[in-house]
């Protein structure tokens, strides 16, 4: 079953700017695929994915197409073989 789970970036990650997207296993890491995030009155970007619960999933976000960053709230991180960077992990619970 999926479950609706909610990516947020705060304002204080996104340096300038403008455009914010989701990248991860749940879309093979594809551009033209990604999750636009939208922006809160907050400053900070949002999006809502269905995931399968159970699973877990790699992540990051992509800022105007050209800057990578990381989840601040991630569950945890795991660092990628042979390019020096550390991907954000989500394990999506469970309903009971």
């Amino acid at each position: 079953m999926k479950k609706d789970i909610v990516f947020t970036l705060p304002a204080e990650a996104l340096e300038g700017a403008t455009e914010v997207v989701l990248l991860g296993d749940f879309n093979n890491w594809v551009p033209g695929k990604e999750f636009e995030l939208k922006g809160q009155k907050d400053g900070s970007f949002k999006t809502v994915v269905k995931l399968e619960e159970g699973e877990t999933y790699h992540y990051r976000f992509l800022l105007n197409k050209g800057k990578w960053v990381n989840d601040y709230k991630a569950q945890q991180y795991t660092t990628v073989a042979g390019l020096y960077i550390e991907n954000c992990v989500i394990t999506v619970s469970e309903s009971a």
